[in-house]
């Protein structure tokens, strides 16, 4: 095991306590950030969003807790951040090309539980299917004497829960996991109203998807702080092989550096390439792209 490996795990494990009560709690409470994930190495596993699904309140109260927890899972190198109206300018941009369109099919990559498709999931008079995809789309479970073994949606070793520990593994290594209980990763609000019951797994740097679709919405995944740009590069052609003729990619990031909190480009797939249909707040990407006037 390398030394990077062994930083991971150091710095991923620790106190185990899945409620998604108690961690409401500590956010509402500086002094108990603190304390519980600088000193007492709070973490969490995937069965805390299990324990979110089990609470008795109301759905809307249970999707909140659901999303918070969400958002403190670890898995590999990233943290499955999720929250709803995250991306408006992105939304807005989906919802107009959808005007533009006769009732497209659209695809969200990197959906973590859903919610941030939840402002156009309303609109849905406007496309007539929308898929909500993740690199991690599920957790499995195997429980034993006093704890559980988690493996990620690639049926690769997460980590162990024994007790009040959480020991975070990621490994590489695939496992036989066709008889283990699945923890799904979907929000309760949108597979309430929506009837959406589990997120598709979809990888973007080795899928493509099929049939192909109409529209492509990727908010908070394609940026230079996750890949290189060899990449980058790769995910856009898996993109492209994903789109129908003159379909759209639209390519949304959240950070503050950004005016309004966001930038966005909207992409056209013509037969030449990606070509730039508007941008707005200069999006990191932007140079991987020509403008449709651009020779």
């Amino acid at each position: 095991m390398n030394r990077s490996r062994w930083k991971h795990i150091m710095m991923e494990s620790g106190l185990c306590i899945d409620s998604p009560r108690l961690l409401d709690w500590i956010l509402g409470r500086p002094w108990a950030q603190v304390a519980a994930f600088r000193f007492l190495r709070l973490r969490f596993s995937p069965n805390i969003l299990n324990n979110a699904l089990a609470l008795k309140t109301e759905v809307q109260e249970k999707s909140r807790l659901f999303s918070l927890s969400m958002s403190y899972i670890n898995v590999g190198d990233t943290y499955k951040t999720t929250g709803s109206n995250r991306t408006q300018i992105a939304d807005m941009a989906v919802s107009d090309l959808c005007r533009h369109t006769n009732t497209p099919r659209i695809l969200e990559v990197g959906a973590s539980d859903g919610s941030s498709a939840a402002a156009l999931l309303e609109n849905n008079k406007l496309f007539s299917d929308f898929i909500l995809t993740d690199r991690f789309s599920c957790f499995f479970k195997h429980d034993f004497f006093l704890g559980t073994i988690f493996y990620n949606s690639n049926k690769c070793l997460l980590g162990f829960k024994l007790l009040f520990f959480y020991l975070n593994l990621s490994l590489e290594t695939p496992s036989n996991c066709d008889d283990l209980p699945t923890i799904e990763t979907v929000n309760p609000l949108i597979a309430t109203k929506h009837n959406i019951k589990s997120i598709n797994h979809f990888n973007i740097l080795t899928d493509k998807f099929a049939p192909k679709v109409d529209l492509i919405k990727c908010a908070n995944v394609l940026n230079l702080s996750y890949f290189s740009e060899d990449q980058i590069r790769q995910a856009l052609n898996n993109f492209k092989a994903s789109l129908t003729p003159n379909g759209y990619l639209v390519i949304s990031q959240n950070n503050d550096k950004y005016a309004d909190g966001e930038a966005i480009i909207v992409l056209k797939n013509t037969d030449q390439g990606f070509e730039v249909e508007h941008e707005i707040n200069g999006h990191d990407l932007l140079h991987f792209f020509k403008t449709a006037n651009s020779k």
